[in-house]
C-alpha cells in the first residue's frame, strides 16, 4: 500500500470512528507502529486530527457531516444515501428503532422528518442532534461513558440501559463485512453495545455500502447468520448475495422492499 493510501484511510476510519489507537491502526493497515506514527504526525500538521496518548481523535471542525476530506466520504456518499432511503421503507410509525452512530445512520435519521410517534434509541450525539427538533420522534440516548471528542456512548451503563428496553428495528452501520469474521467494527466498546442491542432487537439490519465487504476490523458485533436484513448496494460481491439467500437473510440492493 501506497503511503497516500494508507493516509487516506486513516482519514477514513477517523472519519466514522471519531478516535482510533496506534495499535489498532498497525493491525488494521499491516504495518509498524512507528509507520503510524509518522503518519498521524503528517495529519496533525495538516489540522485533520490531534495526536492523544496512544492514538488520535478527529479534530472538531472535521466533524460536520458535510467535510470534504479528499472525497473520501463523498466517494460513498451516494450510496449512503441510496441505504438510507431503503431503510426508511421498512421503518413504520409507532415503532421503537435504534440507529447506531455512523454516516450511514446519520443518512437515515436526516430521512425521518415525516415520521408519527417514533421513537428512535441511538449512542451517537450527532443524530440525537439532528431529530431532537422533529416533533413526531421521541429521542433517546442509550447513555453511558461518552467518548470524547467522538459524538458517540457506550460502556457498561449503556449495555444494561439498552438491556432493559425493546426495540423492533435496530440499525446498525459496520466497518467490515467477512464471510468468516461476519461483522465487525474498529471499537470494541461499540461492539460490545451492538451485541446488547442485537439481543433485544426483533430484526437487527445492517447497513453498509459495498467497500466495506472482505474487509475485517478490530472487534466482531455478529455473526453473518445472526442478523435478519442487509441493505446495501448493487455492487456487493457476489457470494455475499448467495450467502445471505441460501441463509434466509433479506438483503436488500434495490428500492424494491418486499
Amino acid at each position: 500500500m501506497f503511503a497516500i493510501e494508507r493516509l487516506n484511510q486513516i482519514k477514513q476510519i477517523l472519519y466514522e470512528q471519531k478516535h482510533i489507537d496506534v495499535t489498532t491502526l498497525s493491525e488494521l493497515l499491516s504495518v509498524s507502529e512507528v509507520t503510524i506514527r509518522r503518519d498521524l504526525d503528517k495529519l496533525e500538521k495538516e489540522g485533520f486530527l490531534t495526536k492523544s496518548y496512544g492514538g488520535a481523535v478527529l479534530n472538531q471542525e472535521n466533524m460536520a457531516d458535510d467535510i470534504d476530506i479528499e472525497d473520501i466520504e463523498d466517494k460513498y456518499l451516494k450510496d449512503k444515501k441510496f441505504i438510507a432511503s431503503i431503510a426508511c421503507q421498512i421503518i413504520n410509525n409507532d415503532e421503537a428503532v435504534f440507529l447506531g452512530a455512523g454516516s450511514t445512520c446519520m443518512q437515515i435519521a436526516k430521512n425521518l422528518k415525516n415520521m408519527k410517534r417514533l421513537t428512535v434509541v441511538t449512542n451517537d450525539i450527532a443524530i440525537v442532534s439532528e431529530l431532537m427538533t422533529h416533533t413526531g420522534i421521541k429521542v433517546i440516548i442509550s447513555g453511558g461513558e461518552v467518548f470524547s471528542p467522538a459524538t458517540t456512548v457506550g460502556g457498561q451503563m449503556a449495555e444494561q440501559f439498552i438491556k432493559s428496553l425493546f426495540i423492533n428495528k435496530a440499525f446498525i452501520s459496520i466497518q467490515g463485512v467477512d464471510m468468516e469474521r461476519g461483522f465487525t467494527t474498529y471499537d470494541m466498546n461499540e461492539a460490545l453495545l451492538y451485541k446488547a442491542v442485537i439481543s433485544i432487537s426483533k430484526e437487527t439490519i445492517i447497513v453498509a455500502d459495498h467497500s466495506k465487504f472482505n474487509k475485517v476490523t478490530f472487534s466482531q458485533i455478529a455473526q453473518l447468520n445472526e442478523v435478519d436484513k442487509v441493505i446495501s448496494d448493487k455492487d456487493v460481491d457476489d457470494k455475499y448475495k448467495k450467502y445471505f439467500f441460501e441463509n434466509n437473510i433479506k438483503i436488500y440492493t434495490t428500492y424494491q422492499i418486499s
